[in-house]
């Protein structure tokens, strides 16, 4: 199964597009904060 089955193919550095997500520390568990740093490693790599 494909998953770009819907989408249009994006041409372009990830940098470009990517928004870093910001947790919420109040209401997220430790786990999806962790989560969230981890993901926002590749974004801040870019710079």
């Amino acid at each position: 199964m494909s998953l770009s089955a819907c989408t249009i193919r994006l041409n372009g550095d990830f940098c470009d597009i990517y928004s870093p997500v910001f947790p919420d520390y109040e209401n997220d568990t430790p786990e999806t904060i962790r989560q969230i740093d981890e993901n926002n490693i590749v974004y801040l790599e870019c710079f």
